[in-house]
């Protein structure tokens, strides 16, 4: 099962949410692997890995036909595995869109499948980058469904809204991708406000049978995972975020079961 994570709103909580999401099915015995696809590399630190440009990296994968698993690596939390950036993806979607002929937008669905990373993995996140561009489209063309995270403002819910006409675009768009809406899910809330009790109620009202019932609450508990480069469920186990993200990942495996044939026995 491969799932991308995307919101074309900055700050919604995708690399927190991909990482520890990740993470906490990794602590259930489940083999999980994490692409990160953003220059920035915040996925990619956060797991703990230190890279540099010559790290075997997405880049690499997208650019120089690296075969995806001599590209992958494993991170602080057992089970949890990633496929690294770095900052030379910066202007991976100009590139990508200079090689029409192979397929700029489909390279990353043909390296995944090339690998066989669907049957080495119970499951697969990929981290996106906000903008809707070629590097993006490669995840969508890559992936089985997609999870929105939204934090419960009005800029949120038009990112939502942004990112489903983007999965009705990629739909259609003649290469076979049969991407659908996991659902979008709320982060970094504090709940309390009227605002943003109204803002989560029209997401959820608006998606009933898809919006995650687990809400992401905002706890200081993120920011010093982020600054330990490890994630929350590992980092403070028993945080409000680390509890609501272990929540999440049961609410995701009860819909995308699977039975966890990879096991660290360590």
């Amino acid at each position: 099962m491969i799932t991308v994570l995307t919101n074309n709103k900055g700050g919604v909580g995708k690399t927190t949410t991909s990482v520890n999401m990740g993470a906490a099915i990794a602590q259930l015995g489940y083999k999980v692997l994490l692409i990160d696809l953003d220059a920035q590399a915040n996925a990619t630190d956060y797991c703990g890995c230190i890279t540099t440009e010559d790290t075997p990296s997405i880049y690499h994968v997208l650019f120089e036909n690296l075969d995806v698993q001599k590209a992958i690596i494993p991170t602080i939390c057992p089970n949890l595995y990633l496929l690294p950036a770095n900052g030379k993806m910066k202007n991976a979607s100009t590139r990508l869109n200079q090689d029409p002929l192979s397929g700029p937008a489909t390279k990353l669905y043909i390296a995944l499948k090339r690998a066989g990373i669907e049957c080495d993995y119970d499951y697969v996140f990929i981290d996106c980058p906000s903008e809707f561009d070629t590097v993006t489209a490669n995840a969508f063309n890559a992936s089985d469904d997609c999870i929105v995270p939204c934090v419960p403002d009005k800029f949120s819910k038009m990112g939502l809204l942004n990112i489903l006409e983007a999965l009705d675009t990629v739909t259609n768009n003649g290469c076979g991708t049969e991407i659908v809406l996991s659902g979008p899910v709320i982060c970094n809330s504090r709940g309390a406000t009227n605002i943003a009790k109204s803002n989560i109620k029209e997401i959820f009202d608006a998606l009933p049978d898809l919006s995650y019932q687990t809400i992401i609450r905002q706890s200081v508990a993120i920011p010093l995972s982020i600054e330990l480069s490890m994630p929350v469920v590992c980092s403070h186990p028993q945080s409000t975020a680390a509890l609501d993200y272990k929540s999440l990942a049961a609410e995701y495996i009860q819909r995308h079961p699977v039975r966890p044939h990879h096991v660290d026995e360590n």
